[in-house]
Protein backbone atom coordinates (compact mmCIF):
# COMPACT_ATOMS: atom_id res chain seq x y z
CA UNK A 1 0.00 0.00 0.00
CA UNK A 2 1.17 3.54 -0.73
CA UNK A 3 2.17 5.94 2.01
CA UNK A 4 0.06 8.75 0.53
CA UNK A 5 -3.39 8.73 -0.88
CA UNK A 6 -3.65 10.22 -4.40
CA UNK A 7 -6.56 12.41 -3.29
CA UNK A 8 -4.77 14.03 -0.36
CA UNK A 9 -2.90 17.25 -0.88
CA UNK A 10 0.73 17.59 0.05
CA UNK A 11 1.20 19.93 2.99
CA UNK A 12 4.85 20.65 3.73
CA UNK A 13 6.10 20.45 7.27
CA UNK A 14 7.45 23.95 8.06
CA UNK A 15 10.16 22.38 10.22
CA UNK A 16 11.60 20.27 7.36
CA UNK A 17 13.21 21.62 4.19
CA UNK A 18 11.25 20.92 1.04
CA UNK A 19 13.29 18.34 -0.84
CA UNK A 20 11.42 18.20 -4.10
CA UNK A 21 8.47 20.17 -5.47
CA UNK A 22 5.23 18.31 -5.97
CA UNK A 23 4.89 16.86 -9.49
CA UNK A 24 2.65 19.32 -11.34
CA UNK A 25 4.08 22.37 -9.57
CA UNK A 26 7.63 21.53 -10.62
CA UNK A 27 7.15 22.98 -14.12
CA UNK A 28 5.74 26.23 -12.75
CA UNK A 29 8.59 26.57 -10.27
CA UNK A 30 11.19 25.97 -12.98
CA UNK A 31 9.47 28.51 -15.22
CA UNK A 32 9.47 31.14 -12.47
CA UNK A 33 13.14 30.43 -11.70
CA UNK A 34 14.04 30.82 -15.39
CA UNK A 35 12.12 34.10 -15.62
CA UNK A 36 13.84 35.42 -12.49
CA UNK A 37 17.21 34.45 -13.99
CA UNK A 38 16.40 36.19 -17.27
CA UNK A 39 15.36 39.37 -15.45
CA UNK A 40 18.59 39.29 -13.46
CA UNK A 41 20.63 39.02 -16.66
CA UNK A 42 18.78 41.96 -18.24
CA UNK A 43 19.27 44.03 -15.08
CA UNK A 44 22.98 43.23 -14.90
CA UNK A 45 23.46 44.04 -18.59
CA UNK A 46 21.98 47.48 -17.99
CA UNK A 47 23.95 48.01 -14.80
CA UNK A 48 27.21 47.05 -16.48
CA UNK A 49 26.60 49.23 -19.53
CA UNK A 50 25.93 46.29 -21.84
CA UNK A 51 23.03 46.46 -24.23
CA UNK A 52 22.38 50.16 -23.65
CA UNK A 53 22.81 53.19 -25.85
CA UNK A 54 25.44 53.06 -28.55
CA UNK A 55 27.84 55.98 -28.13
CA UNK A 56 28.78 58.09 -31.15
CA UNK A 57 32.10 57.41 -32.78
CA UNK A 58 34.32 59.88 -34.62
CA UNK A 59 34.55 57.87 -37.82
CA UNK A 60 33.68 59.59 -41.12
CA UNK A 61 31.46 56.75 -42.40
CA UNK A 62 30.31 56.72 -46.01
CA UNK A 63 26.89 55.10 -46.41
CA UNK A 64 27.26 53.48 -49.81
CA UNK A 65 30.04 51.62 -51.55
CA UNK A 66 30.02 53.74 -54.72
CA UNK A 67 30.83 56.84 -52.67
CA UNK A 68 33.52 54.88 -50.82
CA UNK A 69 35.12 53.63 -54.06
CA UNK A 70 35.27 57.16 -55.48
CA UNK A 71 36.96 58.47 -52.32
CA UNK A 72 39.37 55.52 -52.24
CA UNK A 73 40.42 56.10 -55.85
CA UNK A 74 41.00 59.78 -55.13
CA UNK A 75 42.92 59.25 -51.87
CA UNK A 76 44.60 55.96 -52.88
CA UNK A 77 43.46 54.27 -49.68
CA UNK A 78 41.90 50.90 -49.02
CA UNK A 79 38.19 50.70 -48.23
CA UNK A 80 36.89 49.29 -44.95
CA UNK A 81 33.30 48.05 -45.29
CA UNK A 82 31.33 47.30 -42.11
CA UNK A 83 28.24 45.17 -42.87
CA UNK A 84 26.00 45.57 -39.82
CA UNK A 85 22.37 45.55 -38.74
CA UNK A 86 20.12 46.32 -35.80
CA UNK A 87 19.27 43.53 -33.35
CA UNK A 88 22.74 42.05 -33.83
CA UNK A 89 24.37 41.81 -30.38
CA UNK A 90 27.96 41.41 -31.71
CA UNK A 91 27.41 44.38 -34.08
CA UNK A 92 26.11 46.51 -31.22
CA UNK A 93 29.02 45.44 -29.00
CA UNK A 94 31.49 46.59 -31.67
CA UNK A 95 29.61 49.89 -32.02
CA UNK A 96 29.85 50.38 -28.24
CA UNK A 97 33.40 49.09 -27.67
CA UNK A 98 35.53 48.99 -30.82
CA UNK A 99 34.49 51.86 -33.09
CA UNK A 100 34.51 54.63 -30.40
CA UNK A 101 38.10 53.65 -29.52
CA UNK A 102 40.52 56.47 -30.40
CA UNK A 103 43.08 54.20 -32.08
CA UNK A 104 40.45 52.45 -34.21
CA UNK A 105 38.90 55.79 -35.19
CA UNK A 106 42.28 57.23 -36.17
CA UNK A 107 43.18 54.14 -38.22
CA UNK A 108 39.89 54.17 -40.10
CA UNK A 109 39.86 57.93 -40.74
CA UNK A 110 43.55 58.33 -41.64
CA UNK A 111 44.39 55.12 -43.52
CA UNK A 112 41.07 53.86 -44.93
CA UNK A 113 37.85 55.04 -46.48
CA UNK A 114 35.29 53.71 -43.96
CA UNK A 115 31.91 52.56 -45.31
CA UNK A 116 29.08 51.30 -43.08
CA UNK A 117 26.24 49.38 -44.72
CA UNK A 118 23.29 48.81 -42.38
CA UNK A 119 21.38 45.82 -43.71
CA UNK A 120 18.38 46.62 -41.50
CA UNK A 121 17.97 50.16 -42.87
CA UNK A 122 15.70 49.16 -45.74
CA UNK A 123 18.30 50.31 -48.28
CA UNK A 124 18.05 47.92 -51.25
CA UNK A 125 21.53 48.91 -52.42
CA UNK A 126 23.05 47.76 -49.11
CA UNK A 127 21.37 44.36 -49.56
CA UNK A 128 22.54 44.08 -53.16
CA UNK A 129 26.09 44.91 -52.08
CA UNK A 130 25.91 42.30 -49.30
CA UNK A 131 24.69 39.69 -51.79
CA UNK A 132 27.43 40.61 -54.27
CA UNK A 133 30.04 40.02 -51.53
CA UNK A 134 28.40 36.83 -50.28
CA UNK A 135 27.63 38.24 -46.84
CA UNK A 136 25.61 35.72 -44.84
CA UNK A 137 25.85 37.16 -41.34
CA UNK A 138 26.82 40.22 -39.37
CA UNK A 139 29.11 41.62 -38.26
CA UNK A 140 31.20 41.11 -41.38
CA UNK A 141 34.03 43.47 -42.22
CA UNK A 142 35.56 43.52 -45.69
CA UNK A 143 38.71 45.38 -46.75
CA UNK A 144 39.09 46.35 -50.40
CA UNK A 145 42.17 47.82 -52.04
CA UNK A 146 41.95 51.26 -53.68
CA UNK A 147 40.88 49.56 -56.93
CA UNK A 148 37.97 47.78 -55.18
CA UNK A 149 39.43 44.25 -55.00
CA UNK A 150 38.80 42.32 -51.77
CA UNK A 151 41.98 41.82 -49.75
CA UNK A 152 40.56 40.85 -46.36
CA UNK A 153 37.42 39.63 -44.60
CA UNK A 154 36.45 39.05 -40.98
CA UNK A 155 33.04 37.70 -39.96
CA UNK A 156 32.98 37.96 -36.17
CA UNK A 157 33.10 40.33 -33.23
CA UNK A 158 36.48 42.01 -32.68
CA UNK A 159 37.49 44.05 -29.66
CA UNK A 160 39.10 47.44 -30.23
CA UNK A 161 42.63 46.03 -29.91
CA UNK A 162 41.84 43.06 -32.18
CA UNK A 163 40.28 45.33 -34.80
CA UNK A 164 43.23 47.74 -34.71
CA UNK A 165 45.69 44.85 -35.13
CA UNK A 166 43.67 43.40 -38.01
CA UNK A 167 43.41 46.78 -39.77
CA UNK A 168 47.13 47.56 -39.60
CA UNK A 169 47.99 44.56 -41.77
CA UNK A 170 46.09 46.20 -44.66
CA UNK A 171 47.25 49.79 -44.17
CA UNK A 172 50.56 50.02 -42.34
CA UNK A 173 51.69 53.30 -40.90
CA UNK A 174 53.23 55.60 -43.48
CA UNK A 175 57.01 55.84 -43.28
CA UNK A 176 58.37 58.68 -41.22
CA UNK A 177 60.53 60.97 -43.35
CA UNK A 178 63.26 62.81 -41.53
CA UNK A 179 65.61 65.27 -43.14
CA UNK A 180 69.33 64.98 -42.54
CA UNK A 181 70.79 68.26 -41.30
CA UNK A 182 73.95 69.35 -43.03
CA UNK A 183 76.98 69.18 -40.81
CA UNK A 184 79.04 71.99 -42.23
CA UNK A 185 76.47 74.30 -43.75
CA UNK A 186 77.88 73.66 -47.26
CA UNK A 187 75.12 72.42 -49.60
CA UNK A 188 77.62 70.69 -51.93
Amino acid sequence: MKDTDENTQFVPDPMKPLAKPAGRNQGAILFLAAMAGALLVVYLMGALGMGGQIPPDNIAWKTNLAEGRAAAAEKQRPIFVDFTQKNCPPCDAMKREAYPDEQVGALLNERFVPVRLDLSSGDDQAWKTAQAFGIYGTPTMVVLDAQGQEIGRMAQYLSASQLAAWLTQFAPAPPVVTSQPSTDGDPS
